[in-house]
């Protein structure tokens, strides 16, 4: 699992909940490109990716991932704080 998030407490936060289960293999990145790149030279089998980040944000690092054929069948799912109903229904495709 390649988790991606911008905030480095819920990063460690989050790597350590999952390493709890020991036949996952974790690793983190603190942004969308580091993301890409992560991607593209690991093939991770899941990506749990922040929706709300500086630069380059969740929805924009999924359609990089998704225009490159070496990462766009990556599973990608969106971490976020955004509960209203018209903000989740952006971030599903």
């Amino acid at each position: 699992i390649l988790y991606v998030d911008d905030e480095p407490d819920i990063r460690e936060i989050a790597s350590m909940s999952l390493e709890l289960d020991s036949q996952l293999d974790v690793r983190t990145c603190s942004c969308g490109q580091e993301a890409i790149e992560a991607a593209r030279a690991w093939q991770p089998d899941l990506i749990l990716l922040d929706a709300m980040m500086p630069g380059m944000d969740g929805p924009q690092t999924l359609a990089a991932l998704k225009e490159k054929a070496d990462t766009s069948g990556i599973s990608v799912v969106f971490i976020t704080a955004r509960t209203q109903t018209s903000e989740v229904e952006h971030f599903i495709s």
